[in-house]
């Protein structure tokens, strides 16, 4: 079992998604989108840098392994890790999991695909702009 994301601002609708996730299967590998990329894709840097983002991850019960990788770099971790399922969370940019489903077929890798909507619309975004940290 499988999924990504940035995870900046680590907070109850990710910690449902990745409780929900893990109990798809045996273990939960996560992938933390790095800075660079996470910059690429929204337009800003995440508070939190990689490396705290993964420790804070890694920290959670319910998540076995954690990866910094991205599409960009070929997304070693997942070649590597072959999961039987990859979720993805409600709000999840669908472009990008076409293109991760794209990358890992090629790979030979075809995991079920499974969008968790845990019901809880607590977003990173939302929480910067009421910090005051983007308008």
């Amino acid at each position: 079992m499988a999924t990504w994301g940035t995870f900046d601002l680590l907070h109850d609708g990710h910690k449902e998604f990745l409780r929900q996730a893990r109990e798809l299967g045996d273990r939960l590998a996560v992938v933390v989108v790095p800075d660079r990329v996470a910059y690429e894709n929204k337009k800003r840097f995440p508070l939190h840098s990689q490396d705290f983002r993964a420790a804070q991850l890694q920290a959670l019960p319910y998540v076995n392994e954690v990866y910094v990788d991205s599409l960009a770099d070929g997304l070693i971790s997942m070649v590597n890790y072959k999961p039987e399922i990859f979720a993805f969370g409600y709000d999840q940019n669908r472009l990008l999991g076409e293109k991760l489903k794209y990358h890992l077929l090629e790979k030979g890798i075809t995991p079920q695909y499974i969008v968790i909507d845990t019901g809880n619309r607590t977003h990173t975004t939302n929480l910067l702009k009421n910090m005051g940290r983007i308008t």
